[in-house]
């Protein structure tokens, strides 16, 4: 299992990860002029009928008004909590 958090000075970006069983789930955010451009990025391999491993990705966007940063540090959690908890109340908008 691996966490790693990065925040970039003065709290404009941040990116926070977390893989358990071959599969990473990932929170990317960005500061915007009115909030946070947030992105979710969970990927994972899956097998093929013939052994081969095929790379899955999914990605959602969403644009919140207050730093998501402050609920992720603010909680212990496993990696679907982590995402969970950023949706805990009706602040955000999704884009893609």
């Amino acid at each position: 299992m691996n966490d790693i958090i990065n925040s970039e000075q003065e709290n404009s970006s941040f990116s926070f990860r977390k893989e358990i069983n071959g599969v990473t789930k990932a929170i990317y955010g960005e500061k915007a002029e009115n909030g946070w451009v947030v992105r979710i990025e969970k990927s994972w391999y899956e097998k093929t009928d013939n052994g081969n491993k095929d790379y899955k990705c999914s990605n959602k966007s969403y644009i919140m008004k207050e730093n998501p940063l402050e609920k992720i540090k603010s909680k212990v959690f496993d990696a679907g909590d982590m995402i969970a908890s950023l949706f805990e109340d009706d602040n955000h908008i999704l884009v893609n």
